[in-house]
């Protein structure tokens, strides 16, 4: 059953003939009311606005006078727990549908700004996969409202014990994950980590903190860049990187995996066939004078092979001294 069929239990017939509710409140609409709630995904404001439009017709329906002889005509009806229950879920998929005519749920027209979001994993690590997941959810769902999370999954080396080799680890990000530990002043570095514009580090499986972290980074204010002139040929990548205005720092390029999947034998996660996002396999950092159009290269990793059909050329500039992002970028590259 569609939603819309779902929906069609009329609310005059719910109103006027209380003696037949269980007819036109059935465990199908029921379903079918929460499903399109969840397939829509309204905003946290649209349900509350939903959820008080529901409750207060409804308290007035579970109330009212039966159309009976005028001697009773000062009974109220309360009507079973069943019965309210099936009750309020017609009427949260009515209310939803009066805010969709309205215009109320439409997509946002938010601006999004872009947000720099990398993810400080392992392989080797067993409290990452959910961490991993989660960042999957980030790229493809792009959850945060007024964010566009640009993200790299960085992995590190220091888990590679137990008889399992990380295969996308790297000393790059082994060391640029150690350049945190100092700036956040932290005892030590961990698993899993994200670091959101390189001002703010939250643990990487945490939905709740990684999404207040992204939120509030989307409210600061950018330079732009751009990224042209891309070209692989061979083994090399070519490209331009072009800052709208002159910008100090350090500019970062990397070279990613669209996706990557990993079939673990042995250690923590022995068993399990771990599924990443953007994968950085080549990170190079050069002046942010680097931005002025001049032309940059990049050459592809041999080992391990790159997966998929597709790659990711994420550019950043972050400030020297406080390793916040200035500006971020990325394109995506076929192969």
């Amino acid at each position: 059953m569609s939603p819309s069929a779902g929906l069609a239990c009329p609310w005059p017939t719910f109103v006027e003939t209380q003696g037949s509710l269980k007819s036109c409140i059935g465990i199908q609409t029921f379903s079918t009311s929460r499903d399109y709630l969840s397939r829509n995904a309204p905003s946290l404001e649209t349900v509350r606005s939903i959820k008080l439009i529901a409750r207060s017709a409804f308290n007035k329906a579970l109330v009212t006078e039966p159309p009976v002889a005028e001697s009773k005509r000062h009974m109220r009806v309360v009507l079973p727990n069943r019965f309210r229950r099936f009750g309020m879920a017609v009427l949260l998929g009515i209310a939803l549908c009066a805010f969709r005519l309205n215009g109320a749920d439409k997509p946002s027209t938010v601006q999004r700004h872009p947000v720099l979001v990398e993810l400080f994993t392992s392989e080797g690590c067993s409290s990452c996969p959910p961490a991993d997941t989660l960042l999957v959810q980030l790229d493809a769902k792009q959850f945060v409202e007024g964010a566009d999370a640009i993200v790299l999954s960085e992995h590190v080396t220091y888990w590679n014990h137990d008889g399992w080799t990380d295969p996308f680890s790297s000393d790059t990000a082994t060391d640029r994950q150690k350049e945190y530990v100092d700036h956040f002043k932290l005892e030590s570095a961990y698993t899993p980590e994200a670091v959101i514009d390189g001002a703010a580090e939250v643990l990487g499986s945490d939905p709740v903190a990684l999404r207040r972290a992204i939120a509030h980074a989307a409210t600061a204010t950018k330079a732009e860049i751009r990224i042209k002139g891309v070209q692989l040929s061979g083994n090399d990548l070519h490209f331009t990187v072009h800052a709208a205005q002159p910008l100090r720092g350090r500019m970062t390029v990397v070279l990613a995996d669209d996706v990557a999947q990993s079939s673990v034998k042995r250690g923590e996660n022995a068993g399990r066939n771990l599924q990443h996002v953007a994968v950085v396999r080549v990170m190079k950092t050069v002046g942010a004078e680097g931005a002025d159009g001049r032309p940059l290269e990049l050459k592809l990793p041999a080992n391990p092979p790159l997966q998929g059909p597709k790659l990711r050329l994420v550019v950043f500039i972050s400030d020297k001294s406080s390793g916040r992002v200035l500006a971020v970028n990325e394109q995506s590259i076929a192969r």
